[in-house]
C-alpha cells in the first residue's frame, strides 16, 4: 500500500528589520512557540505575511 505524500508548509515569513509591526508579530510568534502554542504560532505567521504584503511589497 502507498501513501500520498505529506503536504509541505511554506518557510515561516521573516520579519523586516526596523519595523515595529514586524517586530510585535514575531515576538508573538516566538512565545506561542515557547509555550507550544501551534495555533497562535500559525495566526502570527498570516499575520505577518499580510502585514509583510500590505506594507513592505510595491
Amino acid at each position: 500500500m502507498s501513501y500520498a505524500p505529506l503536504p509541505t508548509w511554506p518557510a515561516e515569513p521573516e520579519p523586516r528589520p526596523d519595523c515595529p509591526r514586524c517586530h510585535e508579530l514575531d515576538e508573538q510568534r516566538t512565545t506561542a512557540h515557547q509555550r507550544g502554542d501551534l495555533t497562535a504560532m500559525t495566526d502570527c505567521n498570516v499575520l505577518l505575511r499580510r502585514h509583510i504584503n500590505d506594507q513592505h511589497t510595491t
